[in-house]
């Protein structure tokens, strides 16, 4: 089974605290739909598995490795909430 994997830019500072955005991400089989540069700070990715398979969702960079852990079934839609600091992720 594949895991989706990203790479996400995060650009600035935005400090510690509550979500600043909603990223929405669209799963589908072999792709993932969702921006690639984001400001830094506190992020809810919303997550939609639109495709006919099971597929994870995982963030991992700057000491951050979280994961949707259940991941998602078929038109399932589950957030996971990050404090992204400025750097790279996949």
């Amino acid at each position: 089974m594949k895991k989706a994997m990203l790479v996400v830019m995060v650009l600035g500072l935005l400090g510690a605290g509550p979500v600043a955005r909603t990223v929405e991400v669209k799963l589908t089989e072999y792709r993932i739909e969702m921006p690639i540069q984001l400001r830094a700070g506190g992020t809810l990715f919303k997550v939609t598995n639109a495709g006919g398979m099971f597929h994870r969702f995982e963030i991992e960079g700057n000491g951050i490795e979280k994961e949707i852990e259940s991941g998602l079934d078929a038109g399932q839609t589950k957030t996971l909430k990050l404090d992204l600091e400025p750097g790279v992720y996949e």
